[in-house]
């Protein structure tokens, strides 16, 4: 028998148009051939108070081998009054989707005495009215897990640590992530995050369960964390015992059909912890190298963006040098290259790309440099570029030399910034110059100005006294006269 395991969007029914005062009006979310994993909570509608949620999960065999399931969640809503009330469209957020719905208007009637009173009771007050009912704490088959994929690296080298709530195939407990999931995730990476050491996060937006065989055993992975970490330095990386609170249900003693609506109504609702078990990652130092604290750790490979071969002095060109591999991109840095007769090399541009997929980081590094050569001749680049790193697969120091060769021609571009620089006829007076040396006495000659200036400053005073005088005796004289 085959069965048609294709999932299709989630999608919301609304229910019935016309019900009575003591009727419930009904939102549903479903997914067809999927389950409902995630979901935002129901709308507020006026006029209507929320009641009690309902979840269900049918199956649909068609007797030609096809097989369609549906899981759906139902908000009950009960009118608080008689009358005509729109419902105005809305949506719901469904396993990370957007769900809309268009609204509708309902039409509430007279209490109905054949449907009874409505229930006004929430799923925590029915568990309270069932105390004195026996109920069956059924095992659960699920843990929860930590794991990485290595146990010993080196300094630098990554190894990836994944969090997920594992549920056996075969499980019949009935059990659900709480509404604090997340506050209890945050707490919980407090505790594993590794102080020293590089992360790259997987971000895990929505919880998606994936089937996997562990020791020939199927289960539902429920992956909660990700993250690749590099150690910073040699110390052990120590993964503490962390525990989870998980909503479990019972079930009463006496139901035949656990799987039924009316059963999972009835449920208990208790709690229940999983704990991971610690987990000691060792890290070894690096082998004895000059640049054993600088180079990045990792398998990593070439690839040139290399210039036309044939180049000319003075004019610019790029070259590109890309990094790419497993290891951690942030820490590829761009090639030292030595200052040299040949050509002036620019700092380079810098573009990278990291991705993170399965249990690994992977990407690539682009240094872009712009370059003038300034001597004619041929030149192989790796004489100029060279990249050093450690590759933990063969526990030895690798280097990536660049392979590119290139061809200028044309005027040395020294003796071109020599003719260019326009000295004036300095340089061309230098041979019919003195150059003997001649002696300046500053304080000499400050001295002389002074002496200048008191002696013209004297001569104005005299002046001014003989010509003060002269006029007093001419007025004098006219006086005498008359």
């Amino acid at each position: 028998m085959s069965v048609g395991w294709t999932q299709k969007p989630p999608y919301i029914e609304l229910g019935k148009t016309t019900i009575a005062l003591n009727e419930a009006f009904t939102i549903t979310i479903k997914v067809e051939n999927g389950k409902v994993k995630s979901y935002a909570p129901f709308p507020n509608i006026p006029s209507f108070k929320k009641n009690t949620i309902a979840s269900v999960t049918s199956s649909n065999n068609k007797g030609n081998g096809q097989v369609t399931s549906i899981d759906a969640v139902i908000q009950n809503y009960y009118a608080e009054k008689e009358g005509t009330f729109v419902i105005k469209p809305f949506s719901i957020k469904v396993n990370g989707q957007v769900v809309e719905s268009p609204g509708i208007t309902v039409r509430v009637g007279p209490y109905d005495k054949n449907l009874g009173e409505p229930s006004k009771l929430t799923p925590e007050d029915f568990i309270d009215l069932e105390k004195n009912k026996e109920y069956v704490d059924i095992q659960e088959d699920a843990f929860l897990g930590l794991s990485t994929n290595k146990s010993q690296v080196y300094v630098g080298e990554g190894f990836t640590v994944s969090l997920a709530f594992y549920v056996a195939s075969v499980n019949k407990a009935f059990m659900e992530f709480p509404p604090d999931l997340g506050d209890q995730l945050g707490d919980i990476l407090k505790k594993i995050r590794p102080a020293k050491s590089w992360e790259e996060n997987f971000q895990i937006e929505e919880i998606s369960p994936v089937e996997v065989n562990i020791n020939g055993k199927k289960y539902k992975q429920h992956k909660l964390y990700q993250a690749t970490f590099y150690p910073l330095n040699s110390e052990p990386i120590v993964f503490p015992r962390v525990g989870l609170k998980m909503i479990k249900f019972k079930i009463a003693k006496d139901e035949k059909d656990p799987t039924s609506l009316e059963a999972r109504l009835n449920m208990k609702k208790s709690h229940k912890y999983f704990y991971t078990l610690p987990k000691r990652i060792e890290v070894k130092e690096l082998p004895a190298h000059p640049l054993k604290d600088q180079v990045p750790v990792g398998v990593f490979y070439l690839q040139e963006f290399a210039p036309k071969k044939q180049i000319r002095t003075g004019s610019s060109f790029e070259y590109g040098f890309r990094v790419w591999g497993e290891g951690n991109i942030a820490e590829i840095h761009a090639p030292e290259i030595e200052e040299n007769d040949h050509f002036n090399f620019y700092p380079p541009s810098i573009q990278q790309s990291v991705q993170r997929a399965g249990q690994r980081v992977s990407g690539w590094k682009t240094f872009t440099f712009h370059s003038i050569p300034k001597e004619s001749g041929v030149y192989n680049f790796k004489n100029y570029f060279s990249w050093i790193f450690f590759n933990p697969n063969t526990q030895q120091y690798d280097t990536l030399r660049a392979k590119a060769k290139v061809e200028a021609s044309g005027e040395s571009l020294r003796n071109l910034e020599i003719s260019s620089a326009n000295v004036g006829d300095f340089y061309e007076d230098i041979s019919t110059q003195s150059n003997s040396l001649s002696h300046n006495n500053f304080r000499q000659q400050v001295r002389h100005i002074v002496n200048i200036v008191m002696l013209i400053m004297l001569s104005g005073a005299l002046f001014l006294i003989y010509w003060s005088y002269k006029n007093k005796h001419l007025q004098q004289r006219k006086e005498k006269e008359n």
